[in-house]
């Protein structure tokens, strides 16, 4: 199963994974790490063209804030 180390450092068989990284571990670990630690760790999925859940959504436009530009935002500067 994968999953998503959503917080801080996954060390698994002497590798380290840091935040955003997608591991691929054993369904039992992956189950214990889920369940006891939740925020830390999300399950990825992956459809049949192995895309993940985490790319697919990487490639649709997040709402939010729309982007700044700063030439336009600064005030004539005057000495």
């Amino acid at each position: 199963m994968k999953i998503l180390v959503a917080k801080f450092t996954l060390v698994y068989n002497g590798a380290e994974y840091p935040t955003g990284s997608i591991v691929d571990v054993p369904d039992e670990v992956a189950a214990d790490l889920l369940a006891s630690a939740p925020k830390e760790f999300v399950q990825v999925s992956v459809d049949e063209a192995g895309q993940s859940d985490i790319a697919a959504s990487a490639d649709n436009p997040q709402e939010g804030l729309p982007p700044v530009d700063a030439a336009k935002l600064r005030k004539n500067e005057r000495f």
